[in-house]
């Protein structure tokens, strides 16, 4: 079952597709209806079986990409939106290099980088529409910022999720690549990208919107679309090619070589144009130029299922690009809670920065789970609680220190969602 949140950005609204968890969204099939699926799930909720369960490269920590947007992601989406409305800012300032001392470190307690959320109770369309912290805008320059200009800079975004950070940032105006495993890719990355593509006529209907062109850009990554935010010229480009950001989605498993990982893709998106060259002509010769809005309803079935058939190949015969070229920024939210995915996060990220790979630095985002602040007795005394599970910001810090790397604090902001832990965002880079 699928759940809907809308999350309001610069102007335009995200939606961002995950797995309901809590068992009362929309199945595949009514994901954007209007809920009107009702009736006791309970026996549903407990027969469910995680298709993805058996997958070869799948794992526990892969099934959190299904189900929310985590807070360490809101907090690195508003900071990126926070420093786009900044049109006046230095930019200087905005472009420094990693490691600089023009800009101070930016602490952000006593508010919050996270938006609100109005209650979807009641709504059976269980959208939520997520608008952005009366704190964070124009004027919070220099207590919180993102320290890059996305505008058409090319980013890799690690453990995307769901993708809104990777989404938010491509509507500022970068080139993302989302990646993930292919369980994630496959059930939200590439469904959530698609909700967001960016059309010529947004007022048409869904069946007659044309969607931009990313012909004039040769900054996207290999099948990035365009995606909502940008600006439009009457031929459906982007305007001088620099200000629609695009997005696209491919596998990346930090456990596994990143070289062995290309070949293996390639082949299979070699194997998948092969296919869906297949199916495009069987659609021809069965329904010729029929939609699936034919008369009949036999007929509208038969050319919906081969539709979806020729959009399943068509989204595994995309390219494959290397995200270590031309790559300019990596970010990544809430990738790090488990101790056993420090490492492998660790040493992927120092193969896509220079000079190993071409990204000038790596913005982190992530909730510190492994211990909890609390106030005692009548002096308020601030204690803390160990929660030996998960991983603290010291490991993190000191795994890259290890790999011979620079930090650099970006942002700590206590949570909006549990009192006594913190969100923080960091920058690492050689």
């Amino acid at each position: 079952r699928l759940a809907t949140d809308v999350f309001a950005f610069r102007g335009v609204q995200l939606r961002i597709t995950r797995r309901d968890v809590s068992g009362g969204g929309h199945d595949d099939a009514k994901a954007s209806g209007s809920g009107e699926e009702g009736g006791d799930d309970d026996d549903a909720d407990e027969s469910f079986v995680d298709p993805h369960f058996f997958d070869e490269d799948y794992s526990v920590a892969a099934t959190t990409g299904f189900c929310r947007v985590w807070e360490g992601a809101e907090v690195l989406t508003r900071l990126i939106e926070a420093s786009s409305f900044r049109d006046g800012v230095d930019a200087v300032q905005k472009q420094r290099v990693p490691g600089s001392t023009t800009t101070g470190s930016i602490t952000g307690h006593g508010d919050r980088a996270n938006p609100s959320c109005e209650s979807d109770e009641g709504d059976p369309s269980r959208k939520k529409t997520r608008e952005p912290d009366a704190n964070a805008n124009v004027n919070t320059e220099r207590k919180r910022t993102f320290p890059f200009d996305l505008k058409n800079a090319r980013v890799v975004e690690l453990g995307a999720g769901v993708g809104l950070c990777g989404l938010a940032a491509a509507s500022a105006g970068a080139h993302v690549m989302l990646t993930d495993l292919p369980a994630v890719v496959d059930d939200v990355l590439l469904r959530n990208i698609d909700e967001n593509r960016a059309y010529y006529d947004d007022s048409r209907s869904e069946e007659s919107r044309v969607p931009l062109s990313t012909n004039a850009n040769d900054r996207a990554w290999l099948g990035g679309v365009p995606i909502v935010g940008g600006e439009k010229q009457n031929d459906g480009s982007a305007k001088n090619g620099v200000s629609f950001g695009t997005a696209s989605a491919q596998p990346l498993d930090w456990t596994r070589d990143i070289d062995a990982q290309l070949i293996e893709r390639r082949a299979r998106s070699e194997s998948a144009k092969r296919r869906l060259l297949a199916e495009e002509e069987e659609r021809r010769k069965d329904f010729g130029n029929e939609t699936r809005h034919a008369e009949d309803s036999i007929g509208r079935r038969g050319v919906q299922e081969k539709d979806d058939m020729v959009a399943f190949w068509a989204r595994r015969a995309v390219p494959v690009d290397d995200p270590r070229v031309n790559c300019d920024l990596i970010i990544a939210a809430e990738c790090l809670w488990l101790r056993e995915l420090v490492d492998p996060f660790c040493d992927v990220v120092v193969k896509l920065l220079r000079p190993n790979g071409s990204a000038k630095a790596c913005v982190l985002s992530f909730r510190d789970r492994s211990f909890k602040e609390t106030s005692e007795g009548d002096e308020g005394v601030s204690t803390k609680k160990s929660l030996g599970a998960f991983v603290p910001v010291a490991d993190v810090v000191a795994a890259f220190e290890a790999r011979g790397c620079r930090w650099e604090t970006l942002a700590k902001i206590p949570s909006a969602e549990d009192e006594g832990y913190h969100v923080h965002v960091f920058q690492i880079y050689f």
